[in-house]
């Protein structure tokens, strides 16, 4: 997270959803990739490359925050495709 907003600065909340899957990486090798998510109010408005690896620069082509309206209206590919259902069940307005 630290990617995308200093976590010490912001309040955390808990843990709303995990998930693990196989990702093939650019080079085709398969890993396991192992996500948490959380919701974080903060007051930044721009998100943050500071932290990213080499490899986050190669394959993230595109970032920002998004509304929850932007998500539902959006027809781009965004990740994860149901994270307005994590958000749901999370009880997030």
């Amino acid at each position: 997270m630290r990617e995308e907003v200093n976590p010490l600065s912001h309040h955390m909340g808990a843990e709303i959803a995990r998930r693990a899957f196989i990702m093939q990486m650019p080079d085709g090798e398969e890993v396991l990739a192992e996500e948490a998510y959380f919701l974080v109010r903060t007051g930044v408005t721009e998100p943050s490359k500071a932290g990213w690896t080499p490899l986050e620069l190669e394959v993230m082509k595109k970032y920002k925050w998004w509304s929850r309206s932007d998500i539902a209206a959006t027809k781009e590919t965004i990740y994860p495709a149901d994270i307005l259902a994590i958000l749901d069940m999370a009880k997030v307005a």
